[in-house]
């Protein structure tokens, strides 16, 4: 308990902060020996930092590995005496103010919030993966020929694509896809190409098809002569 004496004088400030922060709530007993009317004016200290509330959109990563192949949305939330604040890869920190689209790319994202009395939270931190670009892949044919025309020899089929961490992946006539390597030749026969590219975010693009019609294998002429014997003299 403590006392205070107001010592003739007409008010007396008491400060709470001695106090220490390990109490809720407190008491406050008056008493005066004269007739006078007691007025409080209670500034309670608030060391509480506010806390923050991250959330995303997509809730989770919509690709592979971690990684959002749609553009994700940051929201920031806090209590109403406060205001949050971010940081995009090390730049200054802003008031949240809106709805933050995090562009492609590998992004750090800093956070925290402020009271009005001066009460700042820990900084957070977070890892933001965006690629929203679908990868593209090439295929060329060595010799060329059309769709509808017939290969004579069977032809050299080499895939590429420009996308640094894509990959393609091809099949035949309703096989399984395997990743391309290195070029391949087409098969005997009428047979169907399937092929597409695809990232390491999971951005896969459309699947292109093709016929592909070879015959390398030379006719062969078959005959037969009735009677199989010759039947007159001298091998008539």
């Amino acid at each position: 308990m403590e006392f205070i004496d107001f010592g003739g004088s007409r008010s007396k400030t008491l400060d709470l902060t001695t106090w220490g922060t390990e109490f809720n709530n407190f008491q406050l007993i008056t008493s005066s020996s004269a007739d006078a009317t007691l007025s409080y004016d209670l500034d309670l200290l608030d060391l509480e930092p506010p806390e923050t509330k991250f959330s995303m959109n997509p809730r989770y990563p919509d690709g592979k590995d971690g990684w959002y192949i749609s553009l994700p949305m940051v929201t920031l939330t806090t209590e109403a005496a406060a205001d949050p604040y971010y940081s995009l890869d090390g730049a200054p920190y802003q008031k949240f103010t809106d709805n933050v689209y995090i562009t492609d790319g590998y992004h750090n994202f800093s956070y925290y919030s402020k009271d009005n009395k001066g009460n700042m939270e820990v900084t957070r931190y977070i890892d933001i993966k965006v690629d929203t670009k679908v990868p593209t892949s090439k295929m060329s044919i060595d010799p060329y020929q059309e769709e509808d025309d017939w290969f004579t020899e069977s032809p050299r089929i080499t895939m590429e694509t420009t996308h640094p961490d894509a990959s393609v992946y091809y099949k035949w006539s309703g096989g399984e896809y395997v990743e391309y390597t290195e070029p391949f030749l087409a098969p005997e026969g009428v047979n169907t190409l399937a092929w597409r590219a695809e990232d390491q975010a999971g951005n896969r693009e459309t699947e292109w098809i093709r016929q592909f019609m070879v015959d390398t294998i030379l006719p062969a002429l078959e005959y037969s002569v009735y009677p199989e014997e010759p039947d007159g003299e001298n091998g008539y």
